[in-house]
This record gives C-alpha cells, sequence and structure tokens, in this order.
C-alpha cells in the first residue's frame, strides 16, 4: 500500500482539481446543491451512499440517512475518488475532462482516464498533442503499489438497489451544475461492445429468416427491411427522436450518451416485429397492440425493436407516421433514461411516466388528461403500475403521465432532486418516503386528489 503521504498527495491533487470554484488549496469547499454519490472504503470492503454536501483537502462531508459525517479522503479508494472527482466537473469543459483523466492516470485508474481523454478530444481536437503528453508522463506517477483495494465492496447500511432527468427552459427534467450527465465510455469499450451488437443481430435477423439492410447515423445503427426509399425518413426520424429527448433532459444534443451507438432493429411486416420480440427477447406477454419497445442492460447497452408505419381504413399515411413518430420518442426516451447520469435502475411507472411527458409534450395524444381523471373518479386502484413484475395496460398510461406531471408541477426541484437520488442507486419508493413523506400508496392518494381537483 503507498505511504500515507503519497495517499495524501494524490487526494489534495483530486481537490485541488475537482472544481474551478474551489479557491486555494486547504480551502473547505460547500458542494450547493449536495450531489449524490457512493463510498467505497479501502478498508473493511464497505460502502456508504449519501450526499456530498462539503469537502476540504484531507475530509469529504457527507450525510448519510440525516446524519453528518466527516471521512478523510486517505480512507476512500481511488476509483471512489475519481469519481467525486468526475461528479463536480464542468462536463462541456475540455481543460477539465483533460485535467480529469491526467489525475486518473497518477492514481492508477487508466481505465477511467481513457474515458475522461477521450471526451477531452471529443470537445477540443486541438488537445491531442497534450493528451499524448499525459498518456506518456502521468501513468503511476501518484499510485503507488496500491493494489486489491478495489474489489465490489460489501454494502453498508443502505437499502439494496433493484438493478443495475432539463429541457431547454430546465422545465422537466435537470441540468443541475457538479452532476454527471452520463456514464463515459471508453473508445475500446465501446468498440468491443459494437462487434456484440453486430454479432447479435446477424444471429437474430438469421434465425427469423429476416434479410436486413445495414444504415448507420451519427447516434445509431439500424438493422432494417424496409425499402430504400424510406432510409432517409427513417434516418432523420431517428436522429430527430435524439435531439428532441437529449434537449429535454438538458444534454448537448452532440454529446453522444450511448455505449458506441444505439442499435436499433426496424421490421417493415409486424409480423416479424412480434416475432422477434416473443422469440429472441423473450417478451411473451406482448400483444398484437405492441408499437415498439426498449430493452437494456445493467451495463448501459440496450437496443430499440420497432415496425413500420402504415396507412389503415381509419388513417391515411402521414397520420400513422405521426402516431409512430410518438411512440419512436416515447420509446427513445427509455433509452436515454437508461444511460442519464448512471446505468442505473428505473422503476417501471417512472420510466413510463417520464417517457410519456416527453411525448406528450411534441405529439400530444386526445383525451389522456380526461381518461386520467375518470380513473381518479371511478376509485379503481392503480396499485399494479409501481409493481414491476407485470406489465401496464394503455389504459394505466394517462395515469403515469399525469401522475408524473404532478410531480414536476408541485416542486420541480425536487422533482430532479429525486430522479438524480433513484438513478444514484437509492431505492424509490425509500426516496419518495424521505423526499415526500409518502411510500406508493400515499402517491396514489395524492395523484387521486390532484386530479380531482383539476
Amino acid at each position: 500500500m503507498p505511504t500515507p503521504l503519497k495517499q495524501i498527495l494524490v487526494f489534495a491533487l483530486l481537490l485541488a482539481l475537482a472544481s474551478p470554484a474551489a479557491g486555494q488549496a486547504g480551502d473547505p469547499v460547500v458542494v450547493d446543491p449536495p450531489i449524490t454519490v457512493r463510498v467505497n472504503f479501502v478498508e473493511g470492503r464497505r460502502s456508504l451512499l449519501g450526499d456530498l454536501v462539503g469537502y476540504d483537502t484531507e475530509t469529504l462531508t457527507l450525510v448519510v440517512r440525516g446524519e453528518r459525517q466527516v471521512h478523510k479522503w486517505i480512507d476512500v479508494t481511488p476509483s471512489s475518488a475519481f469519481t467525486a472527482r468526475y461528479r463536480l466537473i464542468d462536463q462541456k469543459s475540455a481543460p477539465d475532462w483533460l485535467k480529469l483523466g491526467e489525475f486518473a492516470l497518477e492514481i492508477g485508474a487508466e481505465t477511467e482516464a481513457e474515458k475522461a481523454l477521450h471526451w477531452a478530444l471529443r470537445l477540443d481536437p486541438a488537445l491531442e498533442e497534450e493528451v499524448g503528453r499525459i498518456r506518456l508522463e502521468a501513468p503511476g506517477r501518484l499510485r503507488g503499489p496500491l493494489k486489491g483495494v478495489d474489489q465490489e465492496p460489501e454494502l453498508e447500511a443502505e437499502p439494496e438497489s433493484d438493478g443495475a432527468f432539463g429541457g431547454p427552459s430546465g422545465e422537466l427534467l435537470s441540468d443541475a451544475p457538479g452532476i454527471a450527465f452520463f456514464e463515459p465510455v471508453a473508445p475500446e469499450h465501446a468498440a468491443r461492445v459494437m462487434e456484440e451488437a453486430e454479432r447479435s443481430a446477424e444471429r437474430s435477423l438469421k434465425r427469423l429468416g429476416v434479410v436486413a439492410r445495414r444504415l448507420e447515423t451519427e447516434h445509431f445503427v439500424i438493422f432494417t427491411d424496409w425499402e430504400p426509399i424510406d432510409d432517409e425518413f427513417l434516418r432523420d426520424s431517428l436522429e430527430r427522436a435524439y435531439r428532441l429527448v437529449a434537449l429535454e433532459f438538458g444534454i448537448p444534443p452532440q454529446l453522444n450518451v450511448f455505449v458506441g451507438k444505439l442499435p436499433v432493429y426496424m421490421f417493415d411486416d409486424h409480423a416479424d416485429f412480434m416475432r422477434y420480440a416473443h422469440q429472441i427477447d423473450g417478451q411473451k406477454k406482448f400483444t398484437d397492440t405492441v408499437a415498439g419497445y426498449y430493452t437494456g442492460r445493467s451495463d448501459g447497452m440496450g437496443k430499440l425493436i420497432m415496425s413500420k408505419p402504415r396507412q389503415t381504413d381509419r388513417y391515411g399515411l402521414e397520420v400513422a407516421r405521426q402516431i409512430w413518430r410518438r411512440n419512436l420518442t416515447h420509446e427513445f426516451s427509455h433509452a436515454f433514461f437508461a444511460r442519464y447520469r448512471s446505468n442505473a435502475f428505473v422503476p417501471r411507472w417512472l420510466n413510463e411516466g417520464v417517457a410519456e411527458v416527453i411525448a406528450e409534450k411534441v405529439y400530444p395524444r386526445f383525451g389522456a388528461h380526461n381518461q386520467a381523471r375518470m380513473m381518479a373518479r371511478d376509485g379503481k386502484s392503480i396499485s399494479s403500475i409501481f409493481d414491476d413484475r407485470s406489465l401496464p395496460g394503455p389504459e394505466l398510461y394517462p395515469v403515469m403521465l399525469t401522475l408524473i406531471e404532478a410531480m414536476q408541477t408541485e416542486d420541480p426541484k425536487k422533482f430532479r432532486d429525486y430522479i438524480d437520488r433513484v438513478k444514484a442507486g437509492e431505492n424509490a419508493e425509500a426516496a419518495l418516503k424521505e423526499m415526500y413523506g409518502v411510500d406508493y400508496r400515499g402517491l396514489e392518494v395524492a395523484w387521486r386528489r390532484h386530479m380531482l381537483q383539476k
């Protein structure tokens, strides 16, 4: 293990680089607003989840379940130190990414360093020479022989996580300063993931007997058997959805949140779409009314699957395409939300509600709010939306839409903070109790009261 002096030097550098607003070395820094972090410790393989409210060169101050705790930086693993440093930088600043990469290499966090240096170059290609210097000179400079301390920790005094938001005027989700937009991805990792996605597409489409072409855009790799005449419509619709949803999440559209590019399957025949859902993804509960879906993994990788819009006896092609664009925006919001802040699991009621709010804003659905009011009046329980083991019926989507609208309207900042805590790994109902004073049953009562008063 490194000597205490080496450890102190490492974490002093962390705090010196953490923020332009940090002041001179040694000055205490107040983190306002606080950010939620998980801190792993060198000894005891333990972990704490709390709000980082301040720090200085030697200590960090967390609020854990209402209790203020002070810990020494030298007791924290390099990986946790990197994450805290990363959460405090300006995500749009190439110099900040550059300094973060240099710091990571000095403490031996090589994978994290490459992610940071990658984003520095993405934002400012002119830094290539400086990145080369850092890669040559920085590795291991301050690390010391630190080994075996970044193993998966045992969680201490925290509830088990259920698994692995703003817009241009900030009205929906969050562009709160000091919180990472999404987990960065090293180019080498992205390349490996995309190779896996290509192989998976080849195997699954061959199994279904579907002959598909491969298209590519700035943010998507598309596997489709649509007629080539529709390629431009498909490319434009996907990139339009990316720009729309990115702005609603307060993230610059030029940034790519995905691990490589998002794989998209666009089937010409709805029957092939259903066969893919049933046979490849095991979605046995899907019925023919399902128009598309997103499925993801805890490592941040996922895919979007839809079928082609077609005119019917009820409406023409242009109306069909407008309905399809709404469905695309909804499903793509799931893909974006999955990568927002972290790869952490989001419960279905929150995930579907956020997606409905975004889609409704651009492609409003006639009668959705009236349907929600009718359900509020009839007194039937909506508790099934909180059960992630069941798929909500179409009648429940207006409920989830208006539930999220109510939470956001009551207190936008509190709602953004709630989203951030869920994406930091907290149990959604536990965070709801602490922040809103209600559990899921109480939230249903509050929603019903809100709808009946409208």
